[in-house]
């Protein structure tokens, strides 16, 4: 039996179709320097709660995310930073990876 090859295609194909973060393409740039400002005056004034998680939440929709996707990538990213750490879990690890990083800059 032979092994079959597979094009970029149909890697990109595969991981389109099983993928749980939907990436949205083409949208406008009025619609997304506002969701970038809606974003950063929700950051902005933190301290008055019953603006930020509105202007927030109305930024990432004009920017083409929604709850499940903000979702998915949120535990994933955790996930990642969960393995980073508890594979590099001894200080003298930790710092080695951390100055190795930084001179990779």
């Amino acid at each position: 039996m032979k092994n079959k090859t597979y094009s970029y295609e149909d890697i990109a194909q595969y991981r389109h179709t099983h993928t749980d973060i939907i990436s949205y393409d083409k949208i406008g740039l009025v619609r997304s320097l506002s969701g970038i400002t809606c974003i950063g005056i929700g950051l902005i004034t933190t301290f008055v709660p019953m603006t930020t998680i509105p202007l927030i939440m109305v930024g990432s929709w004009l920017l083409g995310y929604d709850g499940k996707v903000l979702v998915a990538k949120a535990t994933y990213k955790l996930k990642l930073l969960i393995n980073w750490v508890y594979a590099n879990r001894t200080p003298k690890k930790l710092i080695r990876t951390v100055k190795s990083m930084v001179m990779g800059w």
